[in-house]
């Protein structure tokens, strides 16, 4: 039995639904961050774990301090290491 051209649409319509159901809500979003203590930074990890693409931007001579503040991964320290710049899953 074949599927008419409705019953092939309202499925592609459905699959894609579900797609996007199964997405974060802020996928699709970059957000460039030049914070570099406490809040801003904070606020961007939030972001990326709601499924934006944060980029940040800071430099080797004034690195963000929350890279080296507990919590750390494993609970070994370490520059990239700091709970506030792991993603969370």
């Amino acid at each position: 039995m074949s599927l008419g051209y409705d019953a092939i649409a309202r499925t592609a319509l459905l699959k894609a639904k579900v797609i996007k159901l199964n997405r974060l809500p802020l996928e699709g979003i970059r957000v460039a961050d030049f914070t570099w203590i406490g809040a801003g930074s904070f606020t961007t990890k939030l972001l990326a774990d709601h499924g934006a693409d944060v980029v940040k931007i800071e430099s080797r001579g004034r690195m963000d301090s929350l890279r080296s503040a507990r919590p750390y991964k494993d609970g070994y320290s370490g520059i990239n290491r700091s709970g506030y710049f792991r993603r969370s899953q």
